[in-house]
């Protein structure tokens, strides 16, 4: 546990700072870090083993960054058919 906590906490600013550069927006960055920190902790049996973890948390938090502006899209031309 205490591997996990080490790298959540040096993870945690590399993150945010990535994913603020890629969204512009640091309290989507701060949210799409969070979720990808719970998945390290969900999944971290499994990925404690890879050679490098920190490699899979930052495709983790890169593709919830895709989904969330991938959703956000969809909501935006349902809002104009809609409208």
């Amino acid at each position: 546990m205490e591997e996990l906590f080490a790298m959540c906490q040096q993870e945690h600013p590399r993150l945010v700072g990535m994913l603020g550069l890629y969204c512009g927006d640091h309290d989507v960055a701060e949210d799409l870090a969070q979720e990808a920190l719970i998945r390290l902790c969900r999944d971290w049996r499994r990925v404690r083993k890879l050679h490098a973890p920190e490699r899979w948390l930052h495709r983790v938090a890169i593709n919830l960054a895709h989904s969330h502006y991938r959703r956000k899209a969809i909501e935006r031309r349902a809002l104009s058919l809609l409208g």
